[in-house]
């Protein structure tokens, strides 16, 4: 931490935290400085903070070094600054980390915000934990409200124990540890009880031993059957309406992998079909997964296999656009794009890429017009293999999750495009036809989500939009040209409707509030009033609340109401009603399970949101007899 890499930034954090490093503030700053590091080579490498995987651990590491900026004083996103000292002292050394520190910047300062929103959302609730936990004259935190305030408000346990032990109290580590492992182990039974099909014995199946695979070459071969599966159970026969797996020496399949799905067709045997409907790989095995047809199938057969070749050509055109849409993304937005994730199917393509900013219009439409362009210019699609080191020397890029060996296949467009790939690819750019853009959104933090289509895709989204615009003109009774302003009108005419409604309602509920006040209840000097409504949103709710507590000082309103067939309560409490005891949280925390929801807030408001509406009048009713009960 003295030499001159790391000198520097705790040289910064010092001046930003305005602390001194020494004493009790040496870890902390050692602690930011570290992390802010790790995260910046990560997030260069194309790694985000997620909910699973390596991209957990890298949230988990913000988080801590957020938790640390907080003991420094630091209350504000802080570690994002970090990203330019480092960048400056190792960039030159780690050309790669300049090309992405707008990106790496921005998804950390928005993991920084959003997670200090959640410790805000989660302070009131262990506030009152700990304020419940001294009146009592205890000193531990149980383990349930521990795991709680994780689960529910996204708390990390370290923060819970940091907070705890300011209040000379600590917490049950054991039980919050016994909670996680329940919860684990109600997730593994759930997964269990959804998905253990074939997968359960893809372990077993691949000690049978490696497939060849024939398929760059060929959409058809000779083979034998090595092993055979009904269902789950290895079996010497399959015979006709059952459903199994099939294991050959030698295929044409293509079992999914790296994004790509697997092949469908028949593989025959004499006057025997074992249609397959899927195809999977499983360490070097590939495994046919279907029904047979006609006939029975025993292991040691000699088959032949042949690939649904028009599906193999749709899934070819869509994998190979995605090498032409990395390409032309790195053109377009900048050389920090790197492949987080695909999927590549007969009908349609989906592309992760990291990058922070949605993309704009033009820049949708820039990239659409490189890749058509790069079809429509017929370019041939090479393939070589080649030791890895003298591929990505050449200049090939590699997908950062995927594992390779030594000898790789090296995808070319020629001057364009160069990947390592495993997938199955057209021989020229013209096959692909034409591509489509019809979604760009986000799956996560520093992460775009591309969907495309090609082909057939293409065609079944034109005949989709034509059957809808077929549809809409005649209901219309209008020319396809004067659809447009025909909806622009009826949107116009709708919205002055909204307004007019809105104003009516407005009317209604200002004119029902002396009535409402004067039929409520009253208990110590505390006017209770309540109300179930219908067919009022949450924003009417509040201004009906407010609206109550301008005309009545001394009040909680206490309201419900059904819309769109759900339940919403919403509490309000003015502040003499919560200096006399009265407190909304709570209220909703005990009425909310009667409408089978969730909710909370704060002593002067809180709402909640159920399933149940008919159970609305009897929420309501507790909630006043607990409010009575408040009011001291």
């Amino acid at each position: 931490y003295e030499t001159d890499e790391l000198r520097g930034l705790i040289d910064f954090v010092s001046r930003e935290s305005g602390k001194p490093y020494e004493g009790k503030n040496m870890m902390p700053t050692r602690v930011i400085v570290e992390h802010a590091r790790t995260l910046t080579f990560a997030m260069s490498d194309g790694i985000y903070p997620s909910n699973d995987g390596r991209g957990y651990v890298l949230r988990r590491i913000l988080r801590r070094a957020l938790r640390y900026s907080r003991i420094l004083g630091l209350k504000d996103p802080f570690v994002y600054k970090l990203v330019d000292p480092i960048v400056s002292i190792m960039g030159d050394f780690y050309p790669e980390v300049t090309e992405s520190v707008e990106n790496v910047k921005k998804v950390i300062e928005s993991e920084e915000r959003r997670f200090l929103d959640t410790i805000e959302n989660g302070m009131d609730r262990i506030e009152e934990m700990l304020k419940t936990v001294k009146s009592r004259n205890e000193k531990l935190i149980s383990g349930k409200d521990a795991f709680i305030l994780y689960d529910t408000f996204g708390f990390p346990l370290e923060m819970t124990t940091e907070m705890a032990e300011e209040q000379d109290l600590s917490v049950d580590v054991d039980g919050f540890n016994s909670e996680m492992d329940q919860q684990r182990e109600r997730g593994k039974q759930s997964w269990k009880g959804a998905d253990m099909g074939y997968e359960s014995v893809f372990d077993e199946i691949s000690a049978t031993g490696k497939t060849e695979f024939l398929g760059y070459e060929y959409e058809y071969g000779a083979g034998k059957i090595l092993s055979l599966y009904r269902d789950t159970e290895k079996s010497a026969t399959l015979s006709k309406g059952e459903r199994g797996m099939m294991i050959l020496n030698r295929t044409p399949f293509y079992g999914e992998s790296g994004g790509q799905v697997g092949d469908i067709g028949q593989i025959r045997s004499g006057d025997s079909i074992f249609s397959v409907e899927d195809t999977k790989k499983h360490n070097k095995t590939i495994i046919h997964i279907g029904t047979v047809l006609r006939g029975e199938f025993k292991t040691g057969n000699k088959v032949q296999s042949d690939i649904d070749g028009i599906n193999r050509n749709l899934i070819r055109a869509n994998h190979t656009v995605t090498h032409l849409l990395q390409a032309a993304l790195r053109k377009t937005l900048g050389a920090h794009v790197n492949q987080a994730g695909s999927i590549v199917e007969a009908e349609r393509m989906r592309f992760d890429f990291s990058h922070f900013n949605a993309m704009t219009d033009h820049e949708i439409e820039t990239v659409e017009t490189i890749v058509n362009r790069k079809i429509w210019e017929n370019v041939d699609v090479s393939t070589r293999v080649m030791n890895i080191d003298e591929a990505v020397e050449e200049g090939a890029m590699a997908v950062f999750d995927e594992k390779y060996e030594d000898v790789v296949r090296v995808v070319e467009v020629r001057g364009f495009s160069m990947e390592l790939c495993g997938g199955t690819h057209v021989g020229n750019t013209g096959s692909i036809g034409l591509f489509k853009i019809i979604k760009e959104s986000s799956p996560g933090a520093g992460i775009r989500r591309i969907e495309a289509v090609t082909l057939k895709g293409l065609l079944d989204r034109y005949n989709e939009y034509y059957g809808i615009v077929s549809s809409l003109t005649e209901t219309a009774n209008i020319s396809e040209s004067g659809l447009q302003k025909k909806v622009e009108e009826l949107i116009i005419k709708n919205k002055a409707m909204e307004k007019e409604l809105e104003k009516t309602r407005k009317a209604s509920l200002s004119s029902d509030i002396g009535s409402i006040i004067d039929s409520a209840g009253e208990g110590n000097g505390i006017k209770i009033i309540s109300q179930v409504l219908k067919d009022v949103d949450v924003n009417g709710l509040r201004e009906l609340s407010d609206s109550v507590k301008e005309k009545s000082p001394n009040a909680v309103v206490i309201l419900g109401t059904e819309t769109d067939g759900k339940a919403m309560l919403l509490y309000g409490a003015t502040k003499n009603a919560v200096d006399k005891g009265i407190d909304c949280g709570k209220l909703v925390k005990e009425t909310v399970s009667i409408v089978g929801g969730g909710g909370g807030g704060r002593k002067d408001m809180a709402q909640a949101g159920g399933k149940s509406p008919e159970k609305l009048n009897e929420a309501i009713a507790e909630a006043v007899r607990l409010a009575e009960n408040m009011v001291k």
